[in-house]
């Protein structure tokens, strides 16, 4: 498969152009080329961060939400006492 003349991302050092700095993803401030190797390092362990964090974020609210969901609805369960003293009845009268 030929890629010739495309590109996902697009580099430009700090000595260079200004058109050349605007029209790039990253520019690198240095002269030095290993800061692409640094840069793309970089990306990587932020996107597996961002990853992570979503997966967190997951898990915490599939437990978390109907945890105090219940506790809430325990807590501010309107008709409480008139069941702790037996004044509702649950059956149901033909």
């Amino acid at each position: 498969m030929d890629k010739t003349g495309t590109g996902d991302l697009g580099f430009a050092i700090g000595t260079g152009t200004d058109v050349a700095m605007e029209a790039a993803d990253i520019t690198l401030m240095r002269g030095d080329l290993r800061g692409v190797a640094a840069s793309i390092k970089l990306s990587r362990a932020t996107m597996r961060n961002i990853k992570q964090n979503l997966f967190w974020a997951l898990i915490y609210n599939t437990l978390g939400i109907p945890v105090v969901t219940n506790a809430l609805r325990l807590r501010f369960d309107p008709y409480r006492d008139f069941r702790r003293e037996g004044k509702i009845s649950y059956r149901l009268v033909p």
